[in-house]
């Protein structure tokens, strides 16, 4: 069955279709729609089209301190905003059925882009393996979601956004088999420092692989996540909180701005994105080894 998925995907993903061109082409739409719901009396609205949106940050000097405090990466609409909305869904009691369609939606109106159709494509392919009691781990769930979407979007591979997506899950994956015996915020400070370690070639390719952008995330990343991208949401619903998003914007900003001096300067080291492909099935690799032979052990 797996094998006939990949062989049609195959066929799916021929020239004649350009499916990549396509779903890009009919999101744009979607995502110009999603843009111009930003309320105009809001001043920050690059900040909350990029959160939201997944629009380009036309801030410089925003995206420069992203940069320099390793926080780029949560600006990316991907798997992050994807978990929460499934969480928020479930809270507030949205039906099973319509929690996929909805998050489809959204991935439509982020522009179809290749970290949010990862991330919806892995949750969409682990209920398959659930239903179907496909007894696979979420290693390996995520290395067949990542082969099928290279299958049918081959231009995929060149998407260092992609990459940057299956390995930051990869890295929540380690971090869940590695950390397992530990809770609460225990298990979270553990967890976001060795994300961060498994991360730093990316970060230090495209932002600031510093040490203190490990502390950087484990205080500012989870206001981003938490904080604003809900926030971003909140604002079209009710325009009154317009005002408190400008406001814990500027904050954010501000801070960025006051902190950026501690940190050295960054310098793209020009990684060529081959490397980042040998060191994601690096961690495949090993993880499947050590998850085996901690199974024979435990047998």
């Amino acid at each position: 069955m797996i094998i006939f998925f990949i062989m049609l995907a195959a066929w799916l993903s021929h020239d004649s279709l350009n499916l990549y061109k396509f779903t890009a082409d009919f999101a744009m739409p979607f995502q110009k729609y999603c843009e111009n719901l930003s309320p105009h009396l809001l001043t920050h609205k690059d900040v909350h089209r990029t959160l939201l949106c997944g629009s380009p940050l036309f801030s410089g000097q925003l995206s420069h301190n992203l940069r320099q405090h390793a926080l780029i990466h949560l600006f990316i609409v991907s798997g992050g905003h994807f978990l929460f909305l499934e969480k928020f869904f479930v809270k507030v009691g949205l039906p099973q059925v319509l929690r996929i369609p909805c998050l489809i939606f959204y991935n439509f109106f982020t522009g179809f882009q290749p970290p949010g159709t990862r991330s919806l494509s892995q949750m969409i392919l682990t209920r398959c393996a659930k239903k179907s009691s496909l007894h696979l781990r979420d290693d390996q769930l995520q290395l067949l979601c990542g082969f099928l979407l290279l299958s049918i979007f081959p231009q995929y591979c060149r998407s260092a956004s992609f990459l940057l997506s299956w390995n930051a899950a990869l890295a929540l994956n380690i971090c869940s088999v590695a950390f397992f015996r530990f809770t609460g915020f225990k298990k979270i400070f553990y967890s976001q420092i060795l994300i961060s370690v498994i991360l730093l070639p990316w970060l230090w390719t495209f932002g600031n692989g510093h040490p203190l952008g490990i502390l950087s995330n484990i205080i500012f990343g989870p206001f981003i996540v938490f904080v604003l991208f809900p926030l971003s949401a909140l604002v079209i619903l009710f325009p009154f909180l317009t005002s408190l998003f400008d406001q814990l914007t500027w904050l954010f900003e501000w801070s960025l701005q006051h902190t950026a001096v501690i940190f050295p300067q960054s310098i793209s080291q020009g990684t060529q994105l081959e490397f980042f492909w040998i060191y994601l099935f690096i961690q495949h690799l090993l993880l499947h080894w050590y998850q085996v032979s901690y199974w024979q052990e435990a047998h």
